[in-house]
This record gives C-alpha cells, structure tokens and sequence, in this order.
C-alpha cells in the first residue's frame, strides 16, 4: 500500500533561492513499514526584477500614496494621511504617529497591530487584531467589519490599491441568559448572563429552599485573561464571568434553620 503525506508548500516572501527543508524519513513501528521521502520545489525563487528607479526610490526613500481612509466599514469615515510604511506601533524619532494610535484615535477600538516589511521596493503586510470591543462580553468578543483602506496614487500616477481580508473571524460574545434552581416549589429563576453579584444573591433568597447566601462575580479565568481588559489573547480562548455562592444560613429543623445556621448540605444548583 501507498503511504503518502502532503504538506501545504511554504512561502518565502523574500528574494532568491532558499535551501530546502531537512525531511527525515518516518518509521511506523507497529507495521514495520519505512515510509519513503519526496522534496519538491513548486515555484524557484529569484532575485526580483525591479530596479530602484522603476520602484520610485527617490534620494533612498521609496515613494507611495498616503493612505487615505482607515477605518471600519459602518464606522464613522474620518480623513487619513498616513504613510504607506506607518509604524504598526509605538513612534520613533520620524514619527509618533502608528496604525494603532491612528485607528484608536477614531474609534472606541484598542487594537493590536503587527507588520511584515515584503521584499524592496513598497511591499507592506500589517496583522491587525482587536482586542477590545465595546459593547461585547468579554470585551476582546465579536466579528469586526473589514476595514475601509484607500491609498492615493504613487509618484508614477498608478493607484495599487491595498488588499483587505479577515484572517481570523471574531468570536461570538456572551449573551442572553440561563435559569437556577434549587428545588424551589415555585420553579427556576432567570440570571441574567452579567448578573451583578448583588441581584444574584437577591434571586437566590427569593427561593423557600435558601435561607441568607453572599455571592462573588469575577471575571473568568481572571480580569487580564479570557478577553477581558484588552489584552492579546490565543485564538479560541475562553472568556466570560463567574459567580461563587456561599450559603450562611441554610433552612432546616431549628427555628426553621440548621445549627449552626451555616451547617448542613446545600442540594447543587441545576443550571440551564
């Protein structure tokens, strides 16, 4: 039988030959079987054709059109002029305006902006992540429009306009919300899914099957992690609120009370 394994083929984004990846040749130990190793250049690299007069380098600098809009489709437009090389962040001693101050400063976004310099001549590749979305629970939570980029021409009157596209789609914030109970002859309650700690603990005391109890919210897994506070978190992490419930006095045979009040079981929570 035939064993094969294809890779996706890895792109180089810069100019000339590239030596080849080391592939070492797999064992299968339970069916003794060596399996066999083919390397293959799908497309050769060379030196890029573009001499720096064609490119518009002038006195060292190569020359582009400033952007002219930067901002999130459905947001308020506002006029930009940034450089086509604007630093992804921070400021140096040529500049102490970056696509991270430029967006933050015309949207309630706070974002996270990184930026790949492609080959010689003009060729620029900027990862933006945003980090923090009002209005979303955790706050790093929900799908961005695409961005609305426009340059103007570059010193040759030919307009090479920019390529926009999602890499990664936001995730989906929480909502909504859940029901409790706690084998109350009168049913569940309805918990909001940001329920503050107080009315949560109102809720619970409504119950004829609790008697006083403190709740606690936090943010989860902690108030810097999961989304929340606008820092950069892994792909597919999990963020959202938790409640810790105390029971301090719990019904029961005397006086209508355990002794102490806060002894005995409690039955879990069903929530749904």
């Amino acid at each position: 039988m035939l064993r094969t394994v294809k890779f996706t083929p890895s792109t180089f984004f810069d100019e000339g030959l590239k030596n080849q990846f080391q592939v070492s040749q797999c064992y299968h130990n339970t069916s003794a079987v060596v399996w066999s190793v083919r390397q293959e250049n799908v497309v050769h690299g060379h030196i890029y054709g573009m001499t720096a007069a064609q490119a518009g380098v002038i006195n060292g600098v190569v020359q582009r059109g400033l952007y002219t809009s930067f901002y999130v489709l459905g947001e308020t437009p506002a006029v930009a002029a940034l450089k086509w090389n604007t630093l992804p962040e921070g400021r140096n001693s040529f500049s102490n305006v970056s696509i991270k101050s430029y967006i933050e400063s015309i949207s309630t976004h706070i974002v996270n902006v990184t930026r790949q310099i492609i080959g010689k001549y003009g060729v620029v590749e900027y990862n933006i992540r945003y980090v923090l979305n009002p209005g979303q629970f955790p706050t790093g939570a929900g799908d961005i429009p695409l961005l609305v980029v426009n340059q103007n021409a570059a010193t040759d009157a030919v307009v090479y306009p920019p390529n926009i596209y999602e890499k990664t789609q936001g995730s989906q914030g929480i909502s909504g919300s859940f029901t409790v109970d706690l084998h109350d002859p009168n049913g569940p309650r309805t918990i909001w899914f940001n329920e503050p700690a107080i009315r949560f603990k109102r809720t619970l005391e409504e119950m004829f099957t609790v008697g006083t109890v403190w709740v606690d919210r936090y943010f989860y897994p902690t108030s810097t992690t999961g989304g929340w506070s606008g820092n950069k978190v892994a792909d597919g992490t999990v963020g959202g609120y938790e409640w810790r419930i105390r029971f301090l006095r719990n019904p029961g045979a005397y006086n209508g009370f355990t002794f102490p009040p806060g002894s005995g079981n409690v039955d879990p929570i069903t929530v749904v």
